[in-house]
């Protein structure tokens, strides 16, 4: 039967164990943590883990049940199509967690046996055989009580030269001992972790107020997950050489192999990290790819119109000119008030220096008037920069069309649009503001769409993220009193007139 401190301190380790496993999840595949929640479903795992431990249940029970619970709170956290990697990484956390503490309560054995030879060396005052205690035959322990001891088989009682395998045996106070040492630890890194998240958000705060920033926390932990798994390979490696205590073959072995599993699996999730961005970075081409095709089509038909325009300037001008001979002055009115249109939308456009960005704003501002939706373009664009037309016409495009899809459904003074962009040093700021009835969904931190016609909907702000990592790019988006507003701000340099941008 368990002491109450027993029970207290596991329910306690077992609830560290489970958030630490759960912050991870979120880290390695969200970027984001969700503190509170994750408190609570850990606290609920710890008790039930702890009621199992008080019965009669083998270890391997214990844990599965733990992953069990633990995958049912993921769920709760992560989107569906990162359950399986949830769980996943969930098993091989626990694998690293039995790991660490195996190593330490050797540690901890092996301190104190080396302990207890130094004291009776020096009460027999025969340090002169500390060296041959630690490496000779006496130091190897109790040939064949090992396993009946931590089985309990046997009714062993331990002579106190034998005391340090209570550090191994799991049922013992003394291995609550290494539990904590792992436990503490766990916690060191979460503090760090969390600490430096918020001077990160503070720093980037500092330079870009109210905007959010996509940390790298992900990358943080999962090198700090590297750097266990080898340092645990290390460690167990160094345990099956030592001589101080003596330890099972056939357990060595297991730990030696857990070790080399863990180190396969944190090559396996870079590996499958690397093929989801390499997949991700796939769908934005194509999804940017069709969005330019789509543009350059309508900025096509536009000019297209315009150069008709023009081709039969001639003809309008010896029509007026016959009018105006011949006294028909409000004739010549007239057509001239026919001409002002599209004249007028030729010369609205917005310069920026760009002629594919020119005509897409003036393609989205003709698209707003169209549908009877207040436009508004405030252009400070500055000249000869490192920013590649492609881009910078994927952004614009992305925002602008979802500002429209937004601003269509509305009703009122809502339906508005605003596009600004502005130069404030070496910073390009682009702002579109729109009006909306309803608030944008999300889910999981990311804006879902509202169009119902599939394809590829909902990649819009995806594609502009990646755009904007181009630049050291910062994506913000907020909805305030019926007003969405998305803000990016990119890092650019000069180029030379000279050189051309693509």
């Amino acid at each position: 039967m368990m002491e109450w401190y027993q029970i207290l301190s596991y329910f306690l380790t077992n609830g560290i164990r489970g958030f630490a496993g759960l912050y991870l999840v979120c880290a390695l595949l969200l970027g984001r943590k969700d503190v509170p929640r994750m408190g609570a479903l850990s606290a609920g795992t710890a008790a039930v883990i702890t009621a199992l431990l008080v019965c009669p249940v083998s270890d391997a029970g214990v844990i599965g049940a733990e992953i069990l619970l633990l995958a049912v709170g993921v769920r709760m956290l992560v989107p569906r199509d990162q359950i399986r990697m949830s769980l996943f990484i969930l098993f091989f956390y626990e694998i690293a967690a039995a790991l660490w503490e195996f190593i330490i309560s050797c540690v901890f054995a092996i301190a104190f046996r080396v302990g207890y030879l130094a004291r009776q060396c020096v009460s027999h005052q025969a340090m002169d055989a500390f060296w041959p205690c630690l490496t000779g035959q006496e130091s190897a322990g109790v040939p064949g009580g090992y396993a009946e001891y931590l089985t309990g088989q046997g009714g062993f009682l331990l002579p106190e030269d034998q005391l340090w395998l209570r550090f191994l045996d799991t049922g013992a106070p003394e291995h609550l001992l290494a539990v904590w040492t792992v436990r503490l630890f766990m916690l060191v890194f979460l503090a760090l972790h969390l600490a430096g998240n918020r001077t990160s958000e503070r720093s980037a705060s500092r330079h870009c107020r109210g905007r959010e920033t996509r940390g790298s926390g992900g990358g943080d932990v999962f090198r700090g997950a590297s750097v266990i798994a080898v340092a645990g390979m290390i460690c167990v490696v160094t345990l099956g050489s030592q001589t101080v205590i003596s330890l099972p073959e056939d357990e060595l072995g297991m730990w030696n192999l857990f070790s080399v599993i863990l180190m396969f699996s944190v090559l396996i999730f870079q590996l499958n990290r690397h093929y989801e961005a390499e997949k991700e970075i796939a769908r934005l081409k194509a999804e940017q790819a069709e969005l330019l095709d789509r543009d350059y089509q309508s900025l096509n038909r536009l000019y297209s119109e315009h150069a008709r325009l023009f081709h039969d300037l001639h003809n309008h001008i010896e029509l007026l000119h016959r009018h105006l001979t011949r006294g028909n002055v409000d004739d010549a009115v007239q057509y001239l008030e026919d001409l002002r249109g599209p004249v007028r939308e030729i010369t609205r456009a917005v310069w920026t220096g760009d002629e594919a960005v020119d005509y897409l704003i003036g393609n989205k501002a003709a698209d707003a008037e169209e549908q009877q939706i207040a436009a508004e373009v405030s252009m400070e664009f500055p000249r000869h920069t490192n920013i590649r037309s492609a881009d910078l016409t994927a952004i614009l495009g992305n925002l602008l069309d979802n500002a429209l899809e937004a601003a269509k459904q509305a009703e009122g003074n809502l339906r508005f649009i605003h596009l600004t962009v502005r130069r404030i040093n070496d910073m390009l700021v682009i702002k579109v503001e729109n009006g909306c009835n309803t608030a944008p969904v999300s889910k999981d931190g990311q804006l879902l769409t509202t169009k119902t016609d599939g394809g590829l909907h909902g990649w819009g702000l995806k594609s502009v993220r990646a755009a904007a990592e181009k630049y050291d790019g910062i994506v913000e988006t907020g909805y305030v009193e019926n007003v969405f507003r998305a803000v990016v701000t990119l890092s650019f340099e000069a180029v030379n007139t000279g050189q051309m941008k693509e």
